[in-house]
């Protein structure tokens, strides 16, 4: 995962709340990059919204994770060699839960992201409800397999998150699983001992695996055109249900809510053995061709003096 760590905070306490800012440097030698995507390389979103839980969970001295996504808004990509600067805006609730609005600078000063997410503290010893597979029909195979998932998306490990299609009604609606193991890379680092709290699947990925079945239907669908990408551009009304672990097959129903030109909005559902784990109000999303996503040299900006 991407790891915000060890940034230098600044933390200042305002009328309006606790104001925190941490700069990040976009490296094209991460992991995370090359798979995200092959040839040109651009920061996931959902990376983004990881970072500001991480921020926020220093601040505080405190593990935190997403329980919301009330909003989101990516407004230009991350490419390498861009340094972000995150700026927070906390604000703490009577039920221990916090507020945070964000928006995300890149190093040019043009605009990356806004952010409105709710996060609540990892509460020690809590479990989910005991996690099982449903018994796939007798007879049945998938729509699709990994092989022909893999050549649908761009993504490349260790940000390929989709294994199977299992339904998909033209040009409305998809079902598609991700079947979570102990050797996903987001557990690489995991300390000896950790207790099942620990492998708490991370809630950005989640997102990431919602949003490659989002991309799936729009391919199969033949939203745009095969040589655009399908990039997540806003959040809405997005909450998570319920962690999810090792040994449970996420089960990614998404539905087409609206499409206008190079423009969809879906909608839909995560659940794993029965019980809901994500919910989705609304995910804006946009088609782009992939030359328009690569670097190029900027123009010179003039002084804020205006000399």
């Amino acid at each position: 995962m991407f790891d915000a760590q060890d940034r230098p905070l600044q933390i200042d306490i305002t009328p309006e709340g606790t104001r925190v800012t941490m700069r990040l440097a976009v490296e094209r030698a991460a992991r995370y990059m090359a798979g995200h995507y092959p040839g040109f390389p651009i920061l996931p979103g959902v990376l983004l919204l990881d970072s500001v839980r991480q921020a926020a969970g220093r601040a505080l001295d405190a593990e935190l994770r997403l329980r919301r996504i009330d909003s989101a808004r990516f407004a230009r990509p991350l490419l390498p060699g861009d340094e972000l600067t995150l700026t927070l805006l906390m604000t703490a609730r009577a039920d221990r839960q916090t507020e945070v609005r964000a928006r995300g600078t890149r190093s040019d000063g043009r605009r990356a992201a806004d952010l409105s997410v709710t996060l609540e503290p990892v509460a020690a010893g809590v479990r989910p409800p005991p996690a099982g597979r449903a018994p796939h029909p007798a007879g049945r195979g998938p729509l699709l397999d990994h092989s022909q998932v893999r050549a649908r998306l761009r993504q490349r490990p260790p940000m390929l998150l989709l294994d199977t299609v299992q339904e998909f009604t033209p040009p409305d609606s998809l079902v598609a699983t991700k079947a979570i193991t102990g050797g996903e890379d987001c557990y690489q680092d995991m300390a000896e001992g950790s207790g099942t709290d620990a492998f708490a699947y991370p809630p950005a990925l989640l997102l990431e695996s919602f949003g490659q079945a989002v991309s799936l239907l729009w391919s199969l669908a033949e939203l745009g055109p095969a040589d655009e990408i399908p990039l997540m551009a806003g959040i809405r009304g997005l909450a998570y249900a319920a962690p999810a672990l090792p040994g449970d097959v996420l089960e990614h129903r998404v539905e087409l809510r609206h499409r206008s030109g190079g423009v969809g909005e879906f909608t839909g559902e995560t659940r794993a053995a029965g019980r809901s784990i994500l919910t989705v109000g609304s995910i804006l999303v946009v088609s782009r061709r992939a030359a328009a996503l690569l670097p190029t040299t900027p123009a010179p900006h003039p002084p804020e003096d205006g000399r």
